[in-house]
């Protein structure tokens, strides 16, 4: 990967030259470490909160392999995903959750369980009809994110989508029908196309059934999306009693703790350098800082 070549980035005119992005990104393993190449002094600054940062240090980037910038990079994306939800909401607009799985055994390696995933999505998309299936939902865009955990029955990748629809072009009645309700409808119609496609790529044995191969959750606030109604939603952010938002469950995998007995690949990590939570004593993450 990128993220561990052995190289300082270069500056875009020595990458044009060559023609290449090697030595776009540094790697993980020096993140934290040194002073950027380009940087000529290192400045600690300290915040209105208290906290300190540092000014010229180098880091690699990688939301995926480096704990440190992926709350950085989380952070801001799910500011942005705030924002999203907020202005649809505003606009009249439907914003829904919708969880794509699919049965797993613990023979499966990561790998065959990410492109068994990969595979059943594109081939949803890619059936003749999907267009005008979401164009009869009043889909208008979405945001899409992969999270992968381990447990009992090996690796489970499950994929994220944060549907906006426009509830005048699916012609529904949002304002007079209540969150469940809604849900029911929403999914019984986004099943039968995961279900096609994953019958087509994992075979007729190993089809999601309707309880467990979808999960569809209207997102009436952006500060609470585990509220089932409007009206539990906005009194809750009134009362600034907040709670899991959807921007976190979009964006912020480094917060995230597996369920029952599953682990996130951060707790992997964490459990194989010693420092993670017990499988019966889970405790929040705190990445250190390297400076």
């Amino acid at each position: 990967m990128k993220q561990y070549k052995g190289q300082a980035p270069r500056t875009d005119e020595e990458r044009e030259e060559a023609g290449d992005d090697a030595g776009k990104w540094f790697p993980v393993v020096a993140c934290g470490q040194c002073c950027h190449r380009q940087a000529t002094t290192l400045v600690a600054m300290q915040r209105v909160s208290g906290s300190v940062v540092w000014k010229g240090v180098m880091r690699c980037g990688s939301v995926w392999l480096c704990g440190e910038c992926a709350q950085k990079i989380e952070r801001v994306r799910g500011d942005e995903v705030k924002r999203l939800i907020e202005t649809a909401r505003a606009r009249g607009h439907l914003v829904v959750m919708i969880t794509h799985t699919f049965p797993h055994t613990i023979a499966e390696t990561c790998r065959e369980s990410m492109d068994g995933l990969s595979g059943a999505l594109r081939t949803m998309r890619q059936r003749g009809g999907y267009q005008r299936f979401r164009k009869s939902l009043g889909f208008q865009g979405l945001v899409r994110s992969t999270e992968i955990t381990h447990g009992w029955n090996g690796w489970h990748p499950h994929n994220h989508e944060l549907w906006i629809l426009d509830p005048v072009l699916a012609g529904v009645d949002s304002q007079n029908m209540d969150g469940p309700t809604l849900e029911k409808l929403i999914a019984d119609k986004v099943f039968p196309q995961w279900e096609a496609a994953a019958k087509k790529v994992f075979g007729e044995d190993r089809a999601p059934d309707r309880e467990h191969g979808i999960d569809v959750s209207i997102v009436w606030s952006a500060n609470d999306y585990l509220a089932k109604c409007p009206d539990r939603a906005a009194q809750l952010e009134a009362n600034g009693k907040n709670r899991w938002e959807a921007s976190a469950e979009m964006t912020k995998s480094t917060a995230k703790m597996g369920r029952k007995k599953s682990r996130t690949f951060w707790d992997i990590l964490e459990i194989a350098d010693g420092s993670g939570p017990s499988p019966r004593n889970k405790r929040p993450r705190a990445f250190p800082y390297s400076l």
